[in-house]
């Protein structure tokens, strides 16, 4: 309530709850981007946790790399992680995703 734009007397809030938002994924995304996101990111987590056998992914963190390449497009990473995301495992990650 106010008398004027500058006499406010009383203020009240409220907080409404709104839709998660979930960024979509695409071949373009970030590897960052794509690690925190709920379907996609345990996915990527597994992979680079448990299947980068050598190489620098041998440091067998998902942190770590996502610390140094997290900027990388998914589809860049892929090319260049030895193996360890193979573009069908990636697309299938992303299908999984979109299939929700």
């Amino acid at each position: 309530m106010a008398a004027s734009s500058r006499d406010i007397r009383s203020t009240a809030s409220l907080h409404v709850e709104g839709d998660a938002y979930v960024p979509t994924v695409s071949h373009q995304s970030t590897l960052a981007e794509a690690i925190v996101h709920p379907t996609v990111g345990p996915a990527l987590r597994a992979i680079l946790d448990e299947e980068a056998p050598s190489g620098f992914l041998a440091m067998g963190d998902a942190d770590r790399i996502v610390a140094i390449m997290g900027d990388f497009p998914l589809v860049r990473f892929a090319r260049i992680a030895g193996g360890a995301l193979r573009p069908e495992v990636l697309d299938a990650i992303i299908e999984s995703y979109r299939a929700e």
